[in-house]
């Protein structure tokens, strides 16, 4: 899905969007997790995410896993800014969640918009960009490339 989804935003066999962005939502401390209370609960922290993410997107936007407890969302018709403030109302989500198993779980968010003259794997260095910046400063913030 979240591949398809890709396709169509990059106008390979959908009509072209006048604006779109991507999120990279990636879990701060993961390994912490998996080491203080095992996979399970691990697990349990990516699914309960995904579902947290799911139901706080617009019907048109696509979420994904993209690896490990990395996410990708793809927005169609998006300005940066407006990505930038659903990241924002992401984070804010997910930070304020009570979790079961552990109290508290946060994520850094890496926020880039398509231009039609860049390819697919530019846009994703973007964003991975934009999430190494939110990492480096401190952990559970956006920022936008």
């Amino acid at each position: 899905m979240v591949a398809l989804s890709f396709c169509c935003l990059l106008g390979l066999g959908c009509p072209k969007q006048a604006f779109a962005k991507i999120a990279t939502p990636q879990i701060d401390h993961f390994k912490h997790i998996n080491d203080e209370y095992g996979h399970l609960t691990g697990d349990y922290a990516i699914k309960t995410l995904a579902q947290l993410l799911n139901n706080n997107i617009c019907a048109v936007d696509t979420l994904g896993r993209w690896g490990g407890e990395e996410f990708l969302i793809i927005c169609p018709g998006q300005t940066i800014e407006g990505g930038r403030l659903l990241a924002e109302k992401l984070r804010k989500i997910v930070d304020q969640y009570q979790f079961d198993v552990f109290s508290h779980l946060s994520c850094g968010f890496g926020v880039a918009a398509y231009n039609q003259d860049k390819n697919a794997d530019i846009l994703l260095k973007r964003a991975d960009k934009a999430l190494y910046e939110a990492k480096s400063q401190g952990r559970n913030q956006v920022f936008t490339n």
